[in-house]
């Protein structure tokens, strides 16, 4: 696909034409040129308002929403709920949001920040970062978006949400640690020994071996781990609570 670069001034005109988390740059200029929509159908349904702001002085840039969106969602094993999503980045970002990014926009709906979070998350679509079709309120990392996370500086490591918590409140020792509440769905272990956690017990891999020998973990395509029953079948599962 090929690659145009446009000034700030043709950026926010696009925006201005353009209804968050619907339509991404591509979508506007083919309505413009009277072409149809291939993705119609596919997309989640608007929060309602118009795009942010691009001139509004002091607000934090539309770019500095991408690293906790990929953080949020690999942290959550790839896939997440929209509205989980923007209270971790509230979480993360709450000393940079100003109250230029917590203000309203002029359609006197939508915060700001919240509406910048969603552009971005158009652009992450666009650039095949995050998936166009994924359920309606979820937003998803596409195998391409995975990689990127994953040689993301810090990524696994710094943020790796409630499986690190539950590391260290449990003193397992993972030097990576991955949660997800279902116990059903993870981020791949690259790092050893690594832990899958639910809110119960977990499952520690001592060696790489170890963890691609267990054919319970690969139960899907795609380099995500997928535990169909949970972890809290496997023999090594180990209960906490």
């Amino acid at each position: 696909m090929p690659t145009i670069k446009i000034d700030e001034e043709v950026w926010s005109a696009l925006q201005a034409e353009a209804t968050p988390l619907v339509d991404t740059p591509n979508t506007v200029l083919r309505k413009k040129f009277g072409l149809s929509d291939k993705t119609e159908g596919k997309r989640e349904n608007a929060p309602g308002g118009r795009s942010p702001n691009s001139r509004a002085k002091g607000r934090t840039p539309q770019i500095a929403f991408r690293r906790p969106i990929l953080e949020a969602l690999y942290a959550a094993g790839g896939a997440k709920a929209v509205n989980e999503i923007l209270d971790d980045i509230e979480r993360d970002l709450g000393g940079q949001l100003n109250d230029v990014d917590r203000s309203l926009l002029n359609s006197g709906r939508d915060i700001r920040w919240k509406n910048a979070a969603q552009w971005e998350r158009a652009v992450m679509v666009e650039e095949g970062i995050l998936k166009s079709d994924s359920p309606r309120g979820i937003w998803e990392l596409t195998d391409k978006g995975i990689r990127i996370a994953q040689d993301e500086p810090n990524m696994s490591s710094s943020k790796t949400g409630s499986g690190q918590e539950y590391n260290e409140k449990w003193n397992v020792g993972a030097k990576q640690a991955f949660f997800h509440k279902d116990g059903t769905f993870y981020m791949p272990l690259n790092k050893f020994p690594g832990a899958f956690f639910d809110p119960y017990g977990y499952v520690l891999f001592e060696t790489e071996r170890e963890y691609f020998d267990c054919a319970e973990v690969f139960q899907a395509e795609g380099p995500r781990a997928n535990i169909p029953k949970g972890i809290k079948t496997l023999a090594t599962y180990i209960r906490r609570l």
